[in-house]
């Protein structure tokens, strides 16, 4: 946390997930609304994942979480500190056939990125587990399903497996929400990349830990 939020006008920060600080918030509500003090940064720890409840009706866009966290460590954004947690598969298809059922034709598949699903190793992508999540939802166009949307993806890992790369794309362009001079283009967003090691050493603690390691092994 940087700086005093006060000073901006703003009473207090929650930093959190809010299934693990929702009801600190209704108390700190109430303590402002009659005029106490409160602490000017709450911060959460992250919900386990078997406490993350199934969505009750249509999400806007769709949205459908994949995953929550990241665990890179990149210091500029708070969802990279966060432990990443999977979503079971059994979830994320409850979730989006709630959306179908309550009028939704597309889903927009949240994650930090979609390359982190199943890991088993720190960011090592797992092919099978991949394959079988895009194969699971591209079954619910029986469903009425016409559009996904991926969130985000890491550009290194999508080079490093260009082969799940270019299954997911084959799989997700009949999917596609756009079009580019007449063609369907799969769109989604990329983070902030780098190649610098000084960068690497000073912003993105935990990949430039990885990348060492992976150095003293060849």
């Amino acid at each position: 946390m940087y700086g005093d939020p006060t000073s901006l006008g703003i009473d207090v920060v929650v930093d959190s997930e809010g299934e693990a600080v929702a009801p600190s918030i209704f108390y700190i509500f109430y303590r402002l609304s009659v005029g106490e003090n409160v602490e000017n940064y709450v911060k959460g720890l992250a919900t386990p994942v078997e406490k993350i409840p199934c969505i009750k009706g249509a999400s806007i866009h769709g949205a459908v979480e994949l995953t929550r966290g990241c665990g890179r460590g990149c210091a500029f954004y708070s969802p990279t500190m966060q432990l990443e947690r999977d979503i079971p598969i059994e979830k994320i298809l409850k979730d989006a056939e709630v959306n179908l059922a309550n009028g939704q034709d597309h889903l927009l598949l949240v994650t930090e990125d979609i390359f982190l699903y199943g890991t088993k190793t720190p960011w090592e992508p797992n092919p099978s587990t991949l394959i079988k999540l895009v194969d699971s939802l591209t079954e619910l166009k029986r469903r009425g399903l016409k559009y996904i949307q991926i969130t985000h993806l890491n550009l290194a890992a999508a080079l490093y497996r260009k082969d799940v790369l270019e299954y997911i794309s084959f799989k997700l362009y009949e999917f596609s929400l756009l079009k580019l001079r007449g063609r369907y283009v799969l769109t989604t967003e990329v983070g902030i990349e780098t190649g610098s090691p000084k960068l690497l050493r000073s912003i993105y603690v935990e990949k430039f830990c990885l990348i060492n390691q992976m150095n003293s092994l060849k």
